[in-house]
């Protein structure tokens, strides 16, 4: 068998076109074959430009062999296509494999063919559905995979949830419908080495013992930063009033004699039950620290009373009985989620409610998921491969990483990217501004902004933590730059956004949360990056609150401990928006002058890739004014139409 260094720099570079020798990806593919070899757990920071999907995938092949299973986790459906449909295909190339990649969803991306024609039956529609039906009806004559993704190519569809496989909906083997799209879909996961999935799905897996993925040998995390706040989402609860509404239109469409009354009582007592929540919980978000005291006894009893009713239904029908059966578990489900709530049953667990328009919203999570996740994901039982941009927050100090994700052993390395930034990027950060909590911070950020958009001429992000401060800030820079193309996060999609950001000249996206990280844009398009604040997380936001508290009740200083370090990880977050390929280059504004006002800015700094540090308008001009002329000599076509 062929070692890494031939294939890396023999046959992947007779394969690939202008491939470039990178030492760092082989150190790294190196310690993928190590950590997989002994069973071990590797995090690896991997900085934008090593090519860390190349890096885990080659030697990932070479170890499956024909009786291993290896599961490959992403954040963002973008990783998750690209793996698939370039990665993978170029990496068994090289190898000559022949092993079969397959992409998991969750069940509820499925169309369930059985609800599906039971609603055409009943009618169970409204009549500006109809088009969405007629539609559905005929895309089913020609889908072959029966996915969400496929039915909504061109529009969104109103009745998904009616008719798609739900959590809790299927019936199993007494099903009549032949040809399920789920059952074939899983079929061809279980015939994969190699299984693509995401991290919600991976902890939905891990929640339910395992009941929706194949068993596999290894996991690869990619976007591996994300893991601690979607590991929490998922080893909480959730209840809310649409839960109930659903269930009982669902139990409803059964047609059991005599139950009419026993719903409408459940759905009345449902209803004054998350009425009387609104009245005494109308702000968006409120932490749950004593009982809920609002009057619950009879939304209990009219749940019991159905719930007695529907387990001594008798029914002939094997396939309407396992539906019922289903309808009657989840009923339980509901309730007992319901009452683990109000009596805030887990005291390692933190309690809040949300208002958000029409839904009312009860849900619960674990402070520290370290335990829970050492003992079941990074146990030692199997290899486990980690790697992102951001995981340390100091030179090589996996620290704060791994004790929040329950790491114990193992071991981790940080891999710096290959790309110049010190030539080929630039850090302003302002001689001086007003505190963020200032009245006139706004119009401060818009007077840099604009300054800053004029050397640059678009081409930028502006990333906020606050969804108000980007309203002011997007309000004031429409009147100062009519010129420029402004997109706000919200307006459109996600995915709009970004194409138009591309596509149209001169633009400017001002962003939250969502810009931060998972945005590769290459090239021209995106050449400054510009920070308005940042990026600690709100210390009244339920979870972060209870983990600031449980620290200061340890004993630690929270904010040294948690809040600087995930802060740090952000920023890093958002300062890879920038550098994508080796030819880019670009300027990283952060214009929250505490970064040199206070004491633990320099922790901010010392993370940052090492990029020319300025505080000076006038030497963020003369640095694109230098690229402008060297881009004139190198690139004299592109740069002639991009000045157009």
């Amino acid at each position: 068998m062929p070692d890494l260094d031939y294939i890396f720099n023999t046959l992947l570079a007779k394969t690939l076109k202008d491939y470039e020798r990178r030492g760092i990806q082989l150190e790294m593919a190196n310690r993928v074959k190590d950590a997989l070899d002994k069973d071990d757990i590797l995090m690896a920071e991997a900085g934008t430009g090593i090519g860390k999907s190349l890096a885990y995938l080659i030697p990932t092949i070479l170890w499956l062999g024909k009786d291993k299973k290896i599961v490959i986790s992403t954040y963002t459906k973008t990783l998750q296509n690209q793996l698939l449909v370039s990665d993978i295909p170029l990496a068994k190339s090289v190898l000559g494999s022949t092993i079969v990649a397959n992409l998991a969803f969750g069940s509820e991306n499925y169309l369930c063919r059985r609800r599906f024609k039971k609603l055409l039956t009943e009618g169970a529609f409204l009549p500006f559905q109809y088009n969405e039906v007629e539609s559905l009806v005929v895309w089913q004559k020609t889908t072959r995979t029966g996915l969400r993704s496929e039915a909504e190519s061109h529009s969104r569809i109103s009745i998904w949830r009616d008719v798609c496989r739900g959590q809790n909906t299927c019936i199993g083997k007494i099903c009549n419908e032949m040809n399920c799209y789920y059952e074939y879909a899983r079929r061809k996961l279980y015939s994969s080495q190699i299984i693509i999935t995401n991290h919600h799905l991976f902890f939905a897996n891990l929640s339910c013992g395992g009941r929706i993925l194949p068993k596999y040998d290894a996991v690869i995390f990619d976007e591996a930063h994300n893991l601690e706040d979607i590991a929490t989402s998922h080893l909480g609860e959730t209840v809310t009033n649409f839960m109930f509404i659903y269930l009982l239109q669902e139990i409803k469409g059964c047609h059991i004699n005599g139950i009419e009354s026993l719903i409408k009582g459940v759905s009345e007592a449902s209803e004054d039950f998350f009425k009387a929540i609104k009245r005494k919980y109308p702000t968006s978000i409120t932490r749950i620290k004593q009982s809920v005291n609002v009057q619950t006894d009879i939304l209990f009893n009219k749940i019991e009373s159905l719930y007695k009713t529907l387990s001594n239904v008798t029914i002939e029908d094997e396939e309407k009985k396992a539906e019922l059966d289903n309808l009657t578990g989840r009923l339980k489900e509901l309730n007992t989620n319901l009452l683990n709530f109000l009596s805030l049953k887990n005291l390692d667990n933190v309690y809040w409610i949300e208002i958000d328009k029409k839904r009312i919203i009860l849900r619960s999570a674990p402070i520290d998921i370290s335990d829970s996740l050492s003992s079941s994901v990074f146990c030692g039982d199997i290899p486990v491969i980690l790697c992102s941009a951001t995981m340390t927050t100091n030179p090589n100090d996996f620290s704060y990483f791994s004790e929040h994700l329950g790491i114990r052993k193992g071991m981790g390395v940080s891999l710096s990217s290959p790309f110049d930034y010190k030539n080929n990027s630039i850090l302003y950060t302002p001689q001086d501004g007003p505190d963020p909590r200032a009245n006139n911070y706004s119009k401060f950020i818009v007077d840099e902004t604009e300054n800053l958009i004029n050397i640059t001429g678009g081409g930028t992000f502006l990333l906020f933590t606050s969804y108000k401060l980007m309203g002011d800030v997007y309000d004031q820079l429409s009147l100062r730059l009519p010129e420029y193309n402004l997109l706000k996060q919200g307006d459109f999609s996600r995915n709009i956004l970004l194409e138009r950001f591309i596509r149209e000249k001169r633009s400017i996206l001002l962003g939250a949360s969502t810009f931060w990280q998972g945005v590769d844009i290459p090239g021209d398009s995106l050449i400054s990056v510009i920070i308005t604040k940042l990026p600690f997380e709100v210390p009244t936001e339920p979870v972060e609150e209870a983990r600031i508290e449980r620290l200061t009740e340890e004993g630690r200083n929270a904010f040294l401990s948690y809040q600087l370090p995930n802060a740090i990880l952000s920023l890093k977050q958002g300062f890879g928006r920038l550098i994508r390929k080796k030819t880019d280059y670009g300027l990283i504004a952060i214009l929250d002058t505490r970064i040199k006002k206070r004491y633990y800015g320099k922790y901010f700094l010392s993370a940052m890739p090492g990029s020319k540090q300025v505080s000076s308008i006038e030497e963020v001009r003369e640095f694109f004014m230098l690229k402008s002329e060297s881009r004139d000599k190198l690139l004299p076509e592109k740069t002639s139409i991009a000045k157009d």
